[in-house]
């Protein structure tokens, strides 16, 4: 089990025995205790009636939904840049008495 996986298990109460040591051992450490800081929070915000905003998050929020498409619509498409491609037959590039060369393909 992975450092993060184990520390939040260990807030959820569902570890045992020797994962709980080495959770607790992790806790010691600077980043251990700043994952479980970060837990901690989103646990609080996630458990409170109405969680704080910062201001112009609701509109900024709006603007964001806003300039999005809608759901069906259709993307506009997009041009793709030309691709090269090779001339048909290098053997019908020699009889029209012309070196085999690459073409561009255009829309």
């Amino acid at each position: 089990m992975h450092k993060k996986q184990r520390l939040s298990a260990l807030m959820d109460g569902e570890l045992a025995g020797l994962d709980t040591e080495q959770a607790m051992a992790e806790l010691s450490e600077p980043a251990g205790q700043a994952t479980w800081r970060s837990y901690r929070a989103i646990g609080e915000t996630l458990r409170a009636d109405q969680p704080e905003l910062s201001e112009g998050f609701a509109a900024s929020l709006a603007a964001r939904l806003d300039a999005e498409p809608a759901p069906g619509a259709r993307a506009p498409r997009r041009r793709s840049p030309a691709k090269p491609r090779p001339a048909p037959d290098a053997a019908e590039a020699e009889q029209e008495g012309a070196p085999p060369a690459t073409i561009l393909a255009t829309p």
